[in-house]
This record gives structure tokens, sequence and C-alpha cells, in this order.
């Protein structure tokens, strides 16, 4: 009787503690519930300019279960199969700062960033582009034309002088003296081009995150487009955020990809960002209130 009863005390704890755990960890993305996670870690950039935080049901890292399986399987000649992996979910958040933030972040000086770096990236690419459609191209391509032949020619004679120097006809102050009377000019020509004077139009750099969640068990991942990422706690064991916005859909069966439907796999044309062909395109909820298993203050 006691012994039944030292088990059924045992289970109990055990179960408490489980629960407590699992009662500290609530991530919820596009109302997909993360389960216990192996992997529940955050981090701060060596400048303090940056943190990082990460969820994942299932450790695949080097070290995880499924990769000591892997290493198990592979010592007794048997080569374990994709399709036996463990399935779940992951997310990868990432913030970065255009200067040291304020460490820790409580509530009362709760962190709003409106700008994802999907977002951003476009800015930037949308900045180029109307960059490059204002240059003089047939300038810079006479431009180049004049200093491709200039510099073969330059190259002809500093083989000569080379040779000089081999044969000592000339000594190696005089060989150099002669090759930089040789380069100066073109390299004060290039300096002078128009294409390297060209001033590129500024971007305004902002405070922006990265939000990357991945499911395998429809074999999906999505990137968060746009929304504003609300950062209410972030200490040395928690972090409290939600984000209300757009992400991306993209799958990563190799299948679906490869199949004639348009439907079946990214070949969708992306309304948010030109360059893209996705799955779909759709609203995204997310809420993180997670003490760590991890954390790690990389600051000098």
């Amino acid at each position: 009787m006691k012994l039944s009863t030292h088990y059924h005390l045992s289970f109990i704890c055990l179960f408490g503690i489980a629960t407590i755990g699992f009662s500290q960890q609530k991530v919820t993305y596009k109302a997909k519930n993360f389960g216990p996670a192996q992997v529940l870690e955050a981090s701060i950039g060596n400048t303090g300019e940056s943190f990082s935080f990460q969820i994942a049901e299932h450790d695949m890292g080097p070290n995880g279960p499924w990769a000591k399986e892997v290493r198990r399987l592979e010592s007794q000649g048997i080569v374990a199969s994709p399709e036996d992996a463990p399935k779940g979910y992951e997310l990868l958040l990432s913030v970065s700062f255009q200067n040291a933030f304020k460490f820790p972040i409580q509530p009362e000086d709760s962190v709003f960033i409106s700008v994802s770096d999907f977002k951003q990236g476009l800015m930037e690419r949308a900045a180029f582009e109307k960059d490059f459609n204002t240059l003089d191209k047939g300038r810079i391509a006479s431009e180049k034309n004049t200093l491709q032949s200039k510099k073969l020619s330059i190259e002809e004679k500093t083989r000569a002088i080379s040779a000089q120097l081999q044969a000592g006809q000339i000594s190696p102050q005089e060989a150099m003296k002669q090759i930089e009377a040789l380069t100066n000019p073109l390299l004060e020509e290039v300096d002078a081009a128009y294409a390297t004077n060209i001033a590129p139009e500024e971007v305004e750099e902002n405070n922006n995150y990265s939000i990357f969640f991945m499911d395998t068990l429809d074999i999906s991942h999505t990137h968060v487009f746009e929304g504003v990422l609300h950062i209410i706690t972030f200490d040395k064991t928690k972090l409290v955020a939600t984000l209300s916005g757009k992400h991306i859909v993209e799958c990563m069966d190799v299948v679906r990809k490869n199949s004639p439907s348009p439907e079946a796999c990214g070949q969708v044309q992306s309304s948010l960002s030109p360059q893209l062909k996705v799955l779909r395109e759709e609203q995204v909820q997310l809420s993180i209130n997670t003490a760590f298993e991890r954390f790690t203050d990389n600051r000098n």
C-alpha cells in the first residue's frame, strides 16, 4: 500500500512540475498553439542593438534527439527516413534596433515596431531601382569602354617593364616608378568617372523585426510581411509580445512545388511583393507569453 501511495505521489509531483513548466509557455501563431518545447531560448546581440527568440517543439539541431536517432540508425547501417522525423512548430523572432535598446523592457516602457525586415528590404530595392532608372547608361557604357581600353594598354606596357626588370635593364625602384606613372592617371580617371560618383538615394533605416514560422505538419513556412510588433516585456527570464498583420505562406514540399497546378505550391503571384510567387497571403496574429529555458547576453 505504501509503495502504491509512493508512486501515486511521485506521479502527482512529476505531473505538477510538467504542468507548471508548460503553463509558463504560451505561444500562439495564427491559432496554432505550441505544445511543450524542446528549444526555448533568447539572446541579446553583442552590440546591444538586437535580440532574438526561438521556440521549437522539436530540437532538430545536431545535438537534438532526432540527430542522435539518425546517428544510432546509421551505426546499424540503416538510413533514417525524413518521413520519420518529428513534426511540429518552430518560430524565430529577431529584432534589430538602430541603437542599443533599453534592457530590460518592462510594460511601462513597452516598444512598438512597425517595419518588418521584409518591408525594409523592399524599400531599399525600390530606392535602388529608382536610382538605376535615372542613370545615364550610355555615359556609363562609354566610360567603361574607354577605361577598359586604357587598362589593356597599361597591362601591355607593364609587361614590357617587367621584362626589362627581369633582364636587369632597370632597377626595381625604376620599374615601380614607371608603373606608377602609368597607373596613377587611370586611377584618377576612375575616381572622376560619372559611375563612381553616383550618390544613391538614402533609405531611412528603421527599427525592424523578422518573424519566421515553420510548420512541418503541413510542410509550410511563413514570413511576416507587415504589422505592428508590440514588445511588452523582455528580460532575462521572459518575453511577452503580440503582433497583428499579414504574412506570406510558402511551402517546403518538393512534390507540391513541382506540381503543374498553379495553386499547389508557390506559384501564385504575391500582391505584397512583386518579386515573389507564394502559396497564399493572409492575416496573422502572434501572441508570445513565455519564460525561457536559456537566456544569453552577448553584450560586450
